[in-house]
């Protein structure tokens, strides 16, 4: 869970120097969710992210 949310506060933070998207805004859409995966039966966890951008 604490990968998951560096990695949201990370892509927030640098979505903006993304190469190849003109990126406006991004933010998390919902909370993060913890599950287990049932292939491997490992624990994961995901969110939603909006991303917002411009088309070239």
């Amino acid at each position: 869970m604490q990968g998951l949310i560096q990695a949201m506060n990370t892509l927030t933070r640098a979505a903006g120097q993304i190469q190849g998207l003109r990126v406006q805004w991004c933010e998390p859409e919902s909370n993060p969710i913890l599950t287990t995966d049932t292939d491997t039966g490992k624990p994961e966890a995901w969110c939603y992210m909006r991303l917002e951008h411009i088309e070239a």
